[in-house]
């Protein structure tokens, strides 16, 4: 009798891996979009601007401080640190291509997270979109400035402690690094390690994954404070805060009602409020009063502007709340544009020509209180300029585009993102999760809570402090769409429409498993139920605040339904 053959219980692997490459192109095509597009944006910028661009004076202390590595007083050593580890090539170019590279890693991980938290993928990709297609943040890329890397260091630290529902203390401790690097790269960053540490108190996490949190972040920002201390007399991260808010309060200080000791009374501008610029000009420029050598020799400059600045505040709270409010909702316009007293939009605009200015060495001031960098020719454009000087302050030859730059420009005039969609997304972040919540989706609401407190806290410290400039609506981009799709996703599970984790039937964030067996699912229960015994819960028992024991990870929407 003729053997029939065998049949086969596996399709053939060439068929299997071709469905499986087309579901994942289907699944993630608008991100690939997106991803590409901004890749092709930030290599026609690089091609347009070369070696980099460079904002009158930020950069040249930035430039100085990476070769001398001596903490400034100004700002923090986090980002002169990135700039002398790339100095090792000897070229500037390398600057912005690293930064564009971390620009679409920013929008690679909120794709990643917000896939990883249930966001359905179209969604995800229009989370991490602005970041990655908005012209002025591509633009911004190219500048050697802060900015980039601080969104990187923010949106890397976020990633590591809200990818795992219970994330392991390893996670916790990486985050508060990054959350301090960030601090150290802009001192803003020291606020926003508030709602992070909040996120693991409201998720009840526990003291071990709060304290591997917080104790390395504080490790790290005591370092350097003490290292600051040594070459400047005091524990302090920066010590140009007064000056910041000296220079906010100037242009409305009536310092005709206040009683104000000779030093701080140097620094009224005896001008109508109405005929005085704006506070970039109080805080930097050399006509200001605080430019003045208003004190004696040996005296704390940054100290009596700031009681100065806290003098102002206390007899003028309407005048100071009005401003600090009017600047904040600038942030949400629907287009891009300054008034005088603000840095003018310009700045981060393409620029589209370039004047060559005669090149001769920079030097920074002896005194950064008084001083200023000095910038030859007689004119600047923005105060921004292509590149002339590069590492340790070597010439180098700038090379600007015209024809490049004008496309460009024409595509930043529409490719941006619109304010008030950034405040919908604020407000649908910090609203979604309000009201009584099953403990299953609790977890959403504080990661979108996490991502709109970061935002929120880094718009209000901007507006509080300096004059408005756009460069700080940056991390905005970055940290505002992910809370809102964030909520959304909320807002969808509590009307109880399946999400791409419900369709998996799994939690948010909880990856697919194949049905386990009841001896196997028995075990992981048993684990669940000790492994973190030896933990003492913030607030709650084992298991965090959905009450499920860490093994067997979130319930399901659609099991807790069938459920209730």
């Amino acid at each position: 009798m003729a053997h029939l053959p065998q049949a086969t219980d596996h399709a053939p692997p060439t068929s299997s891996r071709t469905d499986v490459v087309r579901g994942f192109a289907r699944t993630h095509a608008l991100m690939g979009v997106f991803v590409v597009v901004g890749l092709v944006l930030r290599v026609l910028t690089t091609l347009a601007y070369r070696p980099a661009m460079q904002f009158v004076q930020d950069s040249f202390d930035y430039l100085h401080d990476a070769e001398q590595l001596v903490p400034s007083v100004i700002r923090p050593l986090g980002y002169p640190v990135f700039l002398r580890l790339l100095s090792v090539t000897g070229r500037l170019g390398v600057v912005p291509v690293v930064q564009h590279l971390l620009g679409l890693a920013v929008g690679v991980l909120i794709y990643l997270l917000l896939q990883r938290l249930g966001a359905r993928s179209w969604l995800a990709a229009l989370g991490a979109a602005p970041i990655l297609l908005d012209g002025y943040q591509v633009y911004l890329e190219q500048f050697v400035l802060a900015e980039t890397l601080f969104v990187f260091l923010v949106v890397t630290a976020l990633f590591a402690l809200l990818w795992a529902d219970r994330p392991p203390p390893a996670a916790c401790a990486a985050a508060g690094v990054l959350m301090a690097a960030a601090a150290l790269t802009r001192t803003v960053g020291v606020f926003l390690l508030l709602p992070v540490a909040a996120y693991v108190v409201a998720r009840r996490l526990g003291v071990r994954r709060l304290a591997c949190l917080v104790v390395p972040a504080a490790v790290v920002l005591g370092g350097y404070a003490s290292w600051f201390h040594a070459h400047h007399g005091q524990y302090r991260l920066v010590a140009y805060d007064g000056y910041f808010l000296a220079g906010r309060v100037a242009p409305f200080a009536d310092c005709a009602r206040l009683r104000l000791p000779p030093p701080q009374e140097a620094l009224c501008d005896k001008k109508l409020p109405s005929e005085r610029p704006g506070a970039d000009h109080y805080t930097f420029m050399p006509g200001s009063p605080l430019r003045r050598p208003y004190v004696a020799a040996g005296t704390d400059r940054n100290a009596v502007a700031g009681s100065f600045a806290r003098h102002v505040i206390r007899n003028q709270p309407g005048d100071y709340l009005s401003t600090v409010a009017a600047a904040f909702a600038h942030h949400f316009s629907p287009s891009r544009t300054t008034g005088p007293r603000d840095y003018p939009a310009q700045m981060l605009h393409f620029r589209t020509e370039h004047t060559p200015q005669p090149w001769e060495p920079l030097y920074p001031p002896a005194d950064p209180y008084v001083g200023q960098w000095t910038w030859p020719g007689p004119t600047m454009s923005y105060g921004t300029v292509v590149a002339a000087h590069g590492f340790g302050m070597a010439e180098v030859r700038p090379s600007l585009d015209a024809p490049l730059a004008r496309h460009l420009r024409s595509y930043q005039r529409y490719g941006y993102t619109p304010g008030p969609l950034l405040a919908l997304a604020l407000a649908v972040g910090l609203v979604a999760g309000c009201g009584r919540i099953p403990a299953h989706l609790r977890r959403l609401r504080w990661a979108a809570a996490t991502f709109a407190g970061c935002a929120l806290l880094a718009l209000l410290v901007a507006s509080a402090t300096v004059a408005f400039d756009y460069r700080f609506l940056m991390p905005a981009l970055a940290l505002l769409p992910p809370a809102g799709i964030i909520g959304a996703s909320l807002v969808e599970r509590r009307l109880g429409r399946p999400t791409l984790s419900d369709r998996h039937g799994r939690g948010p964030g909880e990856p697919v498993r194949p049905a386990a067996s009841s001896s196997s699912a028995a075990d992981n229960v048993h684990e669940g139920a000790h492994g973190d015994r030896e933990e003492r819960e913030v607030g709650g028992p084992a298991g965090g605040e959905n009450g499920a024991h860490a093994g067997v990870g979130v319930r399901s929407e659609a099991a807790a339904e069938g459920g209730r």
